[in-house]
């Protein structure tokens, strides 16, 4: 137990955090105490632990509208493409896919090859009136799913920007992207 309680400390988990998942750790002796053993209860512990609030979920009038905001870098735009991919497919639902993102060099390209295979249609929108505009032009979808320019969390001026972006007279869900691998104080940050 101590290795992988070192190991947390080193990824960064906080000590409350470390404590919490060494209890349950603990307290689902039902095996060795061999690492593959002990790695499928520390799993088990955080499965148990870590809060994820669903899926995204349809809405019977209109289209459900998400926008992915975080830094650059996390998968937005990849995340953006799995999801179309999943509620295409997966749920037959009818999907717009939107993007903001026109300062990244081959953002746009990136998506307009995704919506192609996936025979899903993209608009560009680089102020919120084209924004609105592309969000109009798709209310007959299940789901709009807006891919949007990485910003670091200490640029307050270009998270401003992208706030204004996306104030438009529609209900938008912003859902935050980071990478897994991001430790708790950043995650904070």
């Amino acid at each position: 137990l101590g290795r992988i309680s070192a190991a947390l400390h080193d990824a960064g988990v906080g000590e409350a955090a470390i404590l919490a998942l060494m209890e349950k750790v603990k307290s689902s002796e039902t095996g060795s105490d061999e690492p593959e053993d002990l790695g499928k209860r520390l799993k088990a512990a955080v499965e148990s632990t870590v809060r994820c609030c669903g899926t995204i979920r349809m809405k019977r009038n209109g289209p459900r509208i998400v926008a992915l905001v975080g830094p650059t870098g996390v998968g937005k735009t990849t995340t953006v493409a799995k999801l179309a991919a999943r509620f295409t497919v997966g749920r037959k639902a009818k999907i717009a896919l939107v993007t903001i993102d026109t300062f990244r060099v081959g953002a746009v390209e990136q998506l307009k090859t995704y919506s192609r295979i996936m025979g899903l249609p993209l608009e560009v929108a680089s102020t919120p009136k084209e924004l609105e505009k592309a969000i109009s032009n798709h209310s007959d979808k299940d789901l709009i799913l807006i891919d949007t320019v990485g910003r670091s969390p200490k640029d307050y001026e270009t998270i401003e920007n992208l706030k204004e972006m996306l104030s438009v007279p529609f209900s938008i869900e912003t859902h935050l992207c980071v990478a897994a691998t991001t430790r708790e104080r950043e995650l904070r940050s």
